[in-house]
């Protein structure tokens, strides 16, 4: 009889190959070293704290040589708790890298490879301060916006139709998210478009982020619209970049000035004739270090859209989300008495309540002045 069954099941597999001697490596106890065969010199190894320690340096200096990359990514997060939680860690680690020069190898290498962030912005040379001229003041005796007298006269605009609705762009930073998404629910049902131009992260105070005199100045070549919407300033409580170098927030003087330059600059590249503006003011935050700013930026925008009324119209979000006495808060009583919330956790951002209710403070006069909806009946 024949060992080999030529049906054996084994002989599918492939034979199994085992070391030659002294083919694998050895060691040696004594030194800790491995050496493989052929090898003149032994291997040694590398202990697992060094390794650790290696790994926690490079990542270390990664994140100091790219903290101004890392610190914009952060900020042009979407909204949430990775945001709320990577910017504030990331800030004063930018901070210490910009003022230790750590951050010029990374410059240098963007601009060898032709990367860089825009050295070169839109100037607000020539712009001239509509605060350094007298003018009536817009505030109430109580320190509120003064009222404006309502007419039946509207201005000669166009009548939207279903064919050629009325173009509405709404810009600006994180904020202005929710405002285009309620300004859309508010227009709902008239012939009216809304279109977003947002930009996470960015404001007035740093064009070599996001240059949004070009940005808008495009939109309008391009879209063409009838009404603008503005929001800014939840990134604008910083030192304001300069082509020469930068404004420190605590300059104050020098600070509020060329904020308001930089407003009026945007204003006068939306106020195109035929083109109603409204830029709403920042509200209140929760956020010291913001807040500090949000008095001075708001008083930059109110006082250059007085100077185009009517228009460009100033919306003083303050009467939609403030507390008591103007103070900060998240809950406010809705529709139906219960609260709601107004404000996110963050202490900055809108919830579609609250964004909801500062657009119901220009919604019905934009729609009038636009013949979407009939004026409201005068006094009898």
């Amino acid at each position: 009889m024949n060992d080999h069954d030529e049906n054996d099941p084994l002989d599918d597999f492939p034979p199994i190959l085992l070391p030659e001697p002294g083919s694998v490596r050895q060691h040696d106890d004594r030194t800790g070293e491995d050496q493989f065969p052929g090898e003149p010199v032994r291997r040694r190894r590398v202990p697992a704290k060094i390794m650790v320690a290696a790994t926690l340096l490079a990542l270390v200096l990664t994140v100091l040589l790219d903290a101004q990359g890392l610190l914009r990514t952060a900020q042009r997060q979407q909204l949430g708790w990775e945001r709320s939680l990577a910017v504030p860690v990331m800030k004063p680690i930018a901070h210490f890298s910009h003022d230790w020069y750590l951050d010029r190898p990374r410059d240098w290498v963007l601009r060898a490879s032709g990367h860089e962030q825009p050295s070169t912005f839109t100037s607000t040379r020539g712009i001239k301060l509509a605060s350094a001229t007298p003018r009536p003041s817009t505030l109430a005796a109580d320190g509120s916006t003064a009222p404006t007298s309502t007419t039946t006269t509207l201005p000669s605009y166009r009548i939207p139709t279903a064919a050629a609705p009325l173009k509405v762009l709404v810009a600006g930073d994180s904020l202005s998210d929710g405002i285009a998404t309620s300004l859309s629910n508010a227009l709902g049902g008239m012939p009216a478009n809304v279109e977003l131009d947002r930009h996470v992260g960015t404001g007035l105070a740093r064009p070599d982020v996001v240059d949004w005199p070009l940005e808008l100045t495009g939109r309008m070549d391009s879209d063409k619209p009838d009404v603008v919407v503005l929001i800014f300033g939840g990134n604008d409580a910083q030192a304001l970049r300069m082509p020469d170098g930068w404004i420190r927030p605590d300059d104050t003087q020098a600070w509020h000035d060329e904020y308001e330059r930089r407003v009026a600059q945007i204003m006068n590249i939306v106020a195109r004739p035929g083109v109603s503006v409204y830029w709403i003011g920042m509200p209140v935050t929760n956020v010291a270090s913001i807040q500090a700013k949000v008095p001075v930026m708001d008083e930059a925008v109110r006082v250059e859209a007085a100077a185009r009324s009517p228009q460009v119209t100033y919306v003083d979000p303050g009467p939609a989300l403030d507390g008591p006495g103007g103070s900060y808060t998240a809950y406010l009583p809705g529709p139906d008495g219960r609260n709601e919330q107004v404000r996110h956790d963050d202490g900055v951002h809108m919830t579609i309540a609250g964004t909801n209710r500062v657009v119901a403070l220009f919604a019905q006069q934009l729609a009038t002045t636009r013949h979407l909806a009939a004026p409201p009946p005068g006094p009898h």
